[in-house]
Formats: structure tokens, C-alpha cells, sequence
């Protein structure tokens, strides 16, 4: 009889490490924004340095001085002399941004507020 309870034993612990998540039929899956709201504050995701990811976007906006350019509806910083210009791989001035041009574009690295143009490939 010991030995049969010993094979239970171990066949129930088997079973039980390749347990998965249920889900409950009738209830929806939570938003996007109620699981992110749920992560650790100081996750490593949400600290990570994402300033190299190229990005796609239209120019919906210029400011009159040309210090912010709004792509797809965020204002983005011109910093004069760390935002870098380019076309067809030649640097060209901030003056050949129009809108609604379709750029691909850096975040500057390591800026805090993520919201400060690094490099801005204008077509």
C-alpha cells in the first residue's frame, strides 16, 4: 500500500507543475491599460532606454520658431545642435520639415521626459 501512495504522490506533483492560467468563461480579458496600470512602479520596462527605437510618423505641426515638431498629435522638442537633420543619408537644416511629411525619427538618448527629438530622417 505505501508504494501506491507514493506513485500518487508523484504523479500529483507531476500534474501539478504544468498547471496554465484559466480563464473564465463569460468574463472578458482586463484592457491593456488596466494590466499595464498594474505593473511594479520602477519596472524595468518602464525604465528602459528606448531612445534608438526608430519611429514612423507625419508631421502634423510646426511652431512658428521651430523649437517643437508635432508627429502624430505629440509636441516634440527641437534641442538646436543635438537634434540632427537628415536626407538620403546628407544632413539638411530643420527648414525642410513640412507638414505632413512622413519622417522617421529618434528620441534623444537618455532624455528624461522622452519627448526631445534625437535624429529626424526627413524624406
Amino acid at each position: 500500500m505505501p508504494m501506491h501512495r507514493a506513485a500518487v504522490v508523484l504523479m500529483l506533483m507531476a500534474s501539478a507543475a504544468g498547471a496554465h492560467a484559466v480563464r473564465i468563461v463569460g468574463e472578458q480579458a482586463p484592457k491593456e491599460a488596466a494590466v499595464r496600470a498594474a505593473s511594479p512602479a520602477g519596472s524595468s520596462a518602464s525604465n528602459a532606454d528606448d531612445s534608438a527605437v526608430l519611429r514612423e510618423g507625419e508631421i502634423t505641426a510646426l511652431s512658428a520658431d521651430g523649437s517643437r515638431v508635432q508627429i502624430q498629435g505629440t509636441w516634440l522638442k527641437v534641442l538646436a545642435g543635438k537634434t540632427k537633420f537628415y536626407r538620403r543619408g546628407s544632413p539638411v537644416n530643420a527648414q525642410q520639415l513640412q507638414k505632413g511629411a512622413k519622417v522617421k525619427y529618434t528620441l534623444g538618448a537618455g532624455a528624461v521626459d522622452q519627448a526631445t527629438l534625437g535624429v529626424v530622417y526627413v524624406p
